[in-house]
């Protein structure tokens, strides 16, 4: 119930200041460490997906979400072969303006190896943008795919 929540202030009130401050996953406890136990479920979250979600995660655990984690260096490593090359393809980065864990703040260097490159901000959503603001992120990726394709 604490992990997928969206930037309303009923979400936000639910798990206080842990929804909007960034944090980082080997720090200060984990990012579970400073949760409230008792926590309602999220906003944009049917009742049927907080079931499913938690039927999958009996089943599986969290071994595969946190795996990529546990694979962080590995990755840095292996995309270190990357380094200096462009990205030579039309992109799009949609951002989320509430997001704590991949703020827009983080993508102000892409121009600099995206050429073609559009990045839009999608102002009342954080980290689950897809969920909270579905209608904007679809009107903005019809609108991108339209001029380029």
């Amino acid at each position: 119930r604490c992990m997928i929540r969206g930037a309303s202030a009923a979400d936000i009130a639910a798990t206080g200041a842990h929804a909007t401050t960034p944090w980082v996953p080997t720090k200060d406890g984990g990012a579970m460490a400073k949760i409230p136990k008792d926590v309602t479920r999220s906003t944009i979250l049917s009742a049927a997906d907080e079931e499913y979600y938690a039927w999958q995660f009996s089943r599986s655990g969290f071994f595969g979400p946190l795996s990529w984690y546990r694979n962080v260096e590995r990755n840095w490593r292996w995309n270190a072969r990357t380094e200096g090359q462009h990205v030579n393809v039309p992109c799009l980065m949609i951002c989320a303006a509430k997001d704590a864990t991949l703020p827009p703040s983080m993508a102000k260097g892409m121009p600099e190896w995206i050429g073609d490159l559009r990045i839009e901000v999608v102002t009342d959503a954080g980290h689950w943008v897809l969920q909270e603001q579905p209608a904007e992120v679809n009107g903005l990726l019809i609108q991108w795919l339209g001029k380029r394709f």
